[in-house]
């Protein structure tokens, strides 16, 4: 079987895909879920915390592995795995963008929100006093990101998100064809979602074609709201 590695996005830590987690190692795959730096059980003060962290642990994690890996990256980390992927491309099987940043050389995930009228993400937020990190507020959290998720999974998160850095939204992607470009490329989109709207999920695919698209009616959180059918949408990748 084969192995994968998950990416949580901002604000989220590897316990984003506990429920996803069991399927895919039900099916036999080997799972590792990343905290990244200043996230989950994480240290790193969020002041240190930049796009270019979030890519050296990720990397530590396939340097890591004896095998080529199935490179999951979930919203933000759509910015991480295609910096990995340029660094690594031997190492990887396929990236996989779940509702993901998919950026080409030069973009940036704030660029592509601040144009982006189908979400309502950047102005559910409260910034700190310095402009650098930033939370989601309570009504955010519901109706940005977790609007068809049970309450209880709602209420679960907000216990558990973290402070964001905002300098990896801010990043530019610096890859080029020869690396990223070479390593296939298959996104699950998500036609509910209030954080990275469709419409910009599918024009980040019109730029930037991949092998397949998968498409779930959730939100932003399909790991939330449906991981066994995420669970099997990835089994179905690595098939």
């Amino acid at each position: 079987m084969s192995k994968f590695v998950l990416v949580h996005g901002a604000w989220h830590g590897g316990w984003a895909w506990d429920n996803v987690r069991p399927v895919l190692k039900g099916a036999g795959h080997e799972v590792d879920a990343l905290d990244l730096p200043g996230h989950g059980s994480d240290s790193t003060p969020t002041s240190e915390v930049t796009l270019k962290s979030y890519v050296d642990r990720t990397v530590e994690a396939l340097d890591a592995s004896d095998e080529p890996v199935y490179l999951v990256g979930h919203s933000l980390a759509g910015a991480v795995i295609g910096e990995v992927a340029e660094r690594r491309p031997e190492k990887i099987e396929k990236l996989v963008y779940v509702c993901a940043f998919m950026l080409q050389n030069g973009e940036s995930a704030l660029g592509w929100s601040q144009s982006d009228e189908g979400s309502i993400i950047l102005q559910s937020l409260q910034m700190s006093e310095d402009q650098s990190t930033a939370t989601v507020s309570d009504d955010g959290l519901r109706n940005a990101l977790y609007n068809d998720a049970p309450d209880e999974v709602v209420e679960a998160a907000r216990k558990r998100l973290d402070n964001q850095s905002l300098e990896p939204f801010g990043a530019q992607a610096a890859v080029t064809d020869e690396n990223f470009g070479r390593v296939p490329r298959v996104y699950i989109e998500t036609t509910e979602d209030r954080a990275v709207s469709n419409s910009v999920q599918r024009q980040m695919i019109s730029n930037l074609p991949v092998e397949k698209v998968y498409t779930m009616d959730t939100s932003h959180l399909p790991m939330a709201s449906k991981p066994e059918e995420l669970g099997r949408n990835l089994n179905d990748i690595a098939s």
